[in-house]
């Protein structure tokens, strides 16, 4: 298989996997009772997850292609900047909407944990198939 088509191939795998993990949590927030303003802010979790999580694997997928140094640099400047993106909402959050903030911060941490292996997973794996 050419280098094209096997990153066409693992690209389409990343992406039917992401959906894959959407539907799940999408179901999830619809079969948990909860409030209104509940349900709102796991959506919003949701999406914003499903943002950033696009987002750094496009930016681990360029940076892939060219020396492996510039992806080392790349996924730990990445993930640094993540980390405190991710601890500067919560904060927010939890400042702004005191009352929320436990539901927030719980259902953040979990889509946390969930997304976060989620782009472990697969930058690694796709990292083995160019090794």
């Amino acid at each position: 298989m050419n280098p094209v088509s096997a990153g066409f191939f693992a690209m389409k795998k990343y992406l039917i996997s992401f959906i894959i993990l959407l539907a799940i949590a999408a179901g999830i927030i619809l079969s948990l009772p909860a409030t209104v303003d509940v349900i709102q802010i796991r959506w919003m979790i949701l999406a914003y997850f499903a943002f950033v999580t696009l987002a750094f694997h496009y930016g681990i997928h360029k940076s892939s292609q060219g020396r492996p140094q510039v992806f080392v640099r790349y996924f730990m400047a990445a993930t640094s900047i993540k980390l405190f993106l991710h601890l500067g909402v919560i904060v927010f959050y939890a400042f702004s909407h005191k009352a929320l903030a436990y539901n927030f911060i719980l259902t953040f941490m979990v889509f946390y944990f969930v997304f976060t292996a989620f782009e472990v997973y697969f930058t690694f794996t796709g990292r083995k198939d160019k090794a």
